[in-house]
C-alpha cells in the first residue's frame, strides 16, 4: 500500500502503529481543535479503510523490523506494573525507613524506576518517582489484544449516529421548553389579571 497521500493521516497511522495513545497520535499528526473531541476524531480517523490499512501495514512492519512481539512487550512492561514501592525501601539502625541504594534495590523495580532525585552535596538518593502502572497496564493490555479503544455510537433505530441531528434535536428541545415556559407564565399573568380584584367604591 506504502505512504499516504495525506501527511496528517501517515503520521497518525505510524503514532497508532506505534501504540501511541489515541489523543497523542491524533496531536501529533498536526490535528486541533477542542481536545475532548480529540480521542472520538482519532477513533473515526482510525477506522476510514485507508488509514486503517495503513495502520496494519506499519504494525506488521514494526514488528518485523524491530522485532517486537507480545512476549517483549510483556517482559519490558510487567516491572512497571507490578513494582512495589515498598522495595525501595529499608530501615537504618534506628527503625526509620529510608532509600536503598540503586545497587541494593531488585532489578524489576529498577525497571520501574522513571525519575531520581538526588543530594548534589551527598550524592544521596532524596527522591524516587516510578513510572505511571495505568499506562503500562493500559499499553499491555492493548499489545496483546486485551484493551480495544474503540466507541460505537448509533442514532435513533440503529441509524447512523450524525453530530448534526444531535445538535438539531438539542435546539428543538431547548425552543420547545422555552415556549412551554413562556407560555405558562402568560397564562400565569393572564390568570393573575382576572383574579385581580376591583377596587371599592
Amino acid at each position: 500500500m506504502g505512504r499516504l497521500k495525506n501527511q496528517k493521516h501517515e503520521t497518525f497511522a505510524r503514532e497508532i502503529a506505534a501504540m501511541t495513545p489515541y489523543e497523542r497520535a491524533y496531536q501529533l499528526a498536526g490535528f486541533r481543535g477542542d481536545p475532548r473531541w480529540h480521542r472520538f476524531n482519532a477513533s473515526k480517523l482510525k477506522h476510514k479503510p485507508d488509514v486503517s490499512a495503513r495502520i496494519e501495514e506499519l504494525s506488521k512492519e514494526f514488528d518485523q523490523r524491530a522485532g517486537i512481539h507480545a512476549e517483549y512487550i510483556k517482559r519490558q512492561l510487567l516491572p512497571i506494573v507490578e513494582a512495589n514501592i515498598q522495595d525501595l525501601y529499608e530501615r537504618d539502625n534506628d527503625g526509620r525507613l529510608k532509600l536503598k541504594a540503586i545497587s541494593d534495590m531488585p532489578r524489576n523495580v529498577t525497571a520501574a524506576i522513571s525519575k531520581i532525585k538526588y543530594d548534589p552535596e551527598t550524592g544521596a538518593i532524596t527522591e524516587v518517582a516510578l513510572a505511571s502502572k495505568t499506562e503500562a497496564g493500559s499499553l499491555l493490555l492493548r499489545s496483546v489484544g486485551g484493551l480495544v479503544d474503540r466507541s460505537e455510537l448509533t442514532g435513533a433505530g440503529g441509524a447512523p449516529f450524525s453530530f448534526a441531528t444531535v445538535v438539531d434535536e438539542s435546539m428543538a428541545l431547548v425552543k420547545q421548553r422555552r415556549e412551554a415556559r413562556e407560555a405558562s407564565n402568560a397564562k400565569g399573568a393572564k390568570e393573575a389579571e382576572s383574579n385581580a380584584s376591583e377596587p371599592s367604591e
